[in-house]
């Protein structure tokens, strides 16, 4: 489950959830930035033995996008979701 909210300085806050047994676990939480130059919006991600690059672009009520080892640029994950406008509030 993704949540998205207005971070600081144009940027865009994305916070990670699965469902085990029902119950949502957070994953994690990312401040995601538009590349105009690859007209996608970008984070990095540096835990203790990885590092990632995220790129999500947005279509509608569509998102696809990938994260990428770095160095290396294999993919770890693949993204395509789309907005449930009844969570969201609308009909």
């Amino acid at each position: 489950m993704y949540e998205f909210s207005a971070g600081s300085r144009g940027s865009v806050h994305w916070k990670a959830d699965k469902i085990v047994a029902g119950k949502r676990e957070p994953m994690g939480e990312l401040d995601l930035t538009y590349d105009t130059a690859e007209a996608c919006w970008k984070a990095e991600f540096s835990g203790p033995s990885v590092k990632t690059v995220w790129r999500l672009v947005v279509s509608g009520d569509q998102l696809t996008g990938s994260g990428r080892l770095v160095p290396g640029n294999q993919v770890v994950r693949r993204i395509e979701v789309r907005r449930d406008r009844a969570r969201a509030g609308r009909q």
